[in-house]
């Protein structure tokens, strides 16, 4: 059976966000699915994955963003069977899973969607991209969708991720992707860059947490907390519950070079 060729373009405005490595090591576990970074930024090809690729490009404020990229990346949506506009926002988990159950019937487009969210992947067809420029679809549309394979984080989930998936750590249900939005912190892996990042780790309320640093969830919670909070006592802490904290760091929200 041929596989379901995928084109995921990727719009990027003002900085990058300090989870970029994170972001592009998932992106590198995407099978069958190339990706197009596309905006006012200057990344070295080398520092990318081999399906990733980054496209200078500044936007017209006069004519929409998608408007603007449908019009000029024509030719890289049609190599493909299928494309989507994703986000820096999002952490993908193992999309093809999903993308395979959904094009078995071979539908003019379909939905990874939750309450909140909604990543629509259309046909590539010179006549969806003209339908997707002009907000103009026929009703007769074939269309399949998956629901709630969305994740975000808050108190109650904790989840694992395993070679680009992404699942529950109770349940092991499968996510598409994770809203990184929906962090309270702003924590992120410290990395070289994405080929250093370990391909398990789980991710938590309260951060990120290695293999080893989950095995003593609940003493590294409460210290990252702390240091989430500011307080000044992580010396008094340590002489309480032991060791230090090992492995990834904590850091501010400030931007990633991409530089390194």
């Amino acid at each position: 059976m041929k596989s379901t060729k995928i084109a995921l373009i990727i719009p990027v405005k003002g900085s990058l966000p300090p989870y970029f490595k994170l972001f592009l090591e998932h992106l590198s576990f995407q099978r069958n699915i190339n990706t197009l970074l596309i905006g006012a930024i200057d990344i070295d090809q080398k520092l990318l994955p081999p399906n990733v690729r980054s496209l200078y490009h500044n936007f017209n404020e006069d004519v929409g963003i998608i408007q603007s990229i449908l019009s000029e990346q024509t030719d890289f949506i049609l190599s493909h069977n299928y494309w989507t506009i994703g986000s820096l926002h999002h952490l993908y988990g193992n999309l093809y899973r999903f993308i395979f159950q959904l094009t078995k019937d071979n539908p003019d487009q379909f939905e990874l969607s939750s309450e909140k969210l909604r990543l629509t992947f259309y046909k590539a067809t010179p006549q969806m991209i003209e339908n997707v420029i002009t907000n103009n679809f026929p009703n007769n549309l074939k269309i399949n969708t998956i629901t709630d394979v969305v994740a975000s984080i808050d108190e109650k989930h904790i989840y694992s991720f395993n070679q680009g998936r992404i699942f529950n750590y109770f349940n092991r249900r499968a996510y598409a992707f994770l809203d990184c939005k929906s962090f309270k912190e702003d924590v992120y892996l410290s990395a070289t860059n994405w080929k250093t990042i370990p391909p398990q780790f789980y991710i938590t309320p309260t951060g990120f947490y290695s293999i080893k640093e989950f095995r003593n969830y609940k003493t590294l919670k409460l210290q990252k907390q702390l240091k989430n909070l500011g307080l000044r006592c992580v010396t008094s802490v340590r002489k309480l519950i032991g060791s230090p904290v090992l492995g990834y760091q904590l850091h501010s929200s400030s931007p990633q070079q991409t530089s390194e």
